[in-house]
């Protein structure tokens, strides 16, 4: 199946600075008319949110588990329809923003936030902390198979980015934890599609060829990637298919799309093409 995507009309700078300057703020900024309603806000009253509040670093230093304790912002069972940090108070007027994951059950998990912690503070970088001048001469067929799964492996890494990125906005920002864990995820798995290139050519190789990526991995008993999980978005009339997770032994990733779920990661239609 091949996979269609929309590319959205970006005006130039130029159109786009022109729209701006046509809105009624900002013809009222450039007038020296400012509109300072956040700056004279009570705390508490809705406009603004919280003051007054000073988090103590831990050993490890400023933590988002410090800055919970000493706000006592912990998330209740729901998020509001909104666009608000939790625990910020929102502009008057402001619209709602309703979320296609917006119950706690269906996203948290308690370690959410040990787990992005470890994961920023566990960074290593591929161009500096592997030694590429160490790589050993293979003969050909050898580094040509060496090439050949790296291929592959960087296909992998594409098709798992790909999967985990429309989750993002799917996600309430009240929760903005799963948000920051996820995308810990994608960079990892960035730097895997790093490491597998520069492998590729690192040691007098290339590219290999190009696989029929759901095959493959069937074929090693993985994952039957042309079965996915059929899902609608939570909005009318969009729908998305999203790979299955499971792999051919009955063990499911904790992030995998059930065919029962109702809300979804996408508000656009989008069919698999692995």
């Amino acid at each position: 199946m091949t996979t269609t995507i929309r590319e959205p009309k970006t005006p130039s700078p130029e159109k786009y600075a022109e729209q701006v300057g046509q809105r009624p703020y900002a013809q009222q900024v450039r007038k020296g008319d400012f509109d300072l309603t956040w700056c004279r806000a009570e705390p508490g009253e809705g406009v603004w949110g919280q003051w007054g509040i000073k988090a103590e670093p831990s050993r490890r230093g400023m933590t988002l588990m410090d800055i919970e304790e000493a706000s006592g912002l912990s998330p209740g069972p729901q998020g509001p329809a909104s666009v608000a940090p939790r625990g910020a108070g929102s502009e008057p007027g402001l619209g709602p923003r309703e979320w296609d994951l917006n119950e706690k059950h269906e996203l948290w998990a308690d370690n959410l936030v040990a787990l992005y912690e470890e994961a920023t503070s566990r960074q290593w970088r591929a161009t500096e902390d592997i030694d590429w001048q160490l790589i050993e001469s293979l003969p050909p067929d050898l580094e040509r198979a060496a090439c050949q799964f790296n291929t592959f492996l960087t296909m992998g890494e594409y098709l798992v980015n790909d999967v985990l990125a429309p989750w993002l906005p799917a996600f309430n920002t009240y929760y903005h934890e799963i948000k920051l864990f996820l995308a810990t995820q994608l960079m990892d798995e960035a730097r895997h599609t790093e490491v597998f290139r520069k492998r590729i050519f690192a040691n007098g190789g290339g590219l290999g060829m190009t696989l029929n990526l759901g095959n493959a991995l069937a074929a090693i008993g993985a994952t039957e990637m042309g079965k996915g999980a059929r899902t609608s978005c939570s909005r009318p009339g969009t729908t998305s298919r999203t790979p299955s997770m499971s792999s051919s032994r009955g063990r499911s990733c904790r992030c995998s799309v059930s065919a029962s779920t109702s809300a979804r990661p996408t508000s656009t239609s989008r069919s698999s093409g692995w």
